[in-house]
């Protein structure tokens, strides 16, 4: 999360510098706002994977300490164990899609900054 936050401040602070330097077109801002898109979507998919891996650990701490005594008990720790592997599993993606999203949003800020470089 800290990590495509920190590339949407660095995407911008080297606006400020080109920006001063060169001549902006709309195609070159559209392609520098998707790479901030891309770092924002990223940093929110991370805070899923945090969140959904809290909710998984909890849900499991609280199946470790229910023992089932009866049938329904067995039953309501197989849905609790079911829901933990689903939160665990939406962590994972989330997880990997906030990666996916950073290389993403590396790539669209190294072709748009190259070209604005160049200007």
């Amino acid at each position: 999360m800290l990590i495509n936050f920190g590339a949407v401040l660095a995407v911008l602070e080297s606006l400020t510098h080109v920006a001063a330097k060169a001549k902006l077109d709309l195609s070159l801002m559209s392609s520098v706002a998707l790479a901030t898109l891309y770092f924002g979507w990223g940093a929110a998919m991370a805070l899923f994977a945090i969140i959904a891996h809290a909710a998984a650990e909890l849900e499991a701490s609280k199946a470790r300490m229910s023992a089932p005594s009866s049938t329904v008990q067995e039953k309501r720790c197989s849905r609790r164990t079911d829901f933990t592997l689903a939160l665990q599993l939406s962590a994972l993606v989330s997880g990997l899609a906030s990666v996916v999203l950073f290389a993403c949003g590396i790539l669209e800020t190294n072709s748009s900054v190259g070209e604005l470089l160049q200007r």
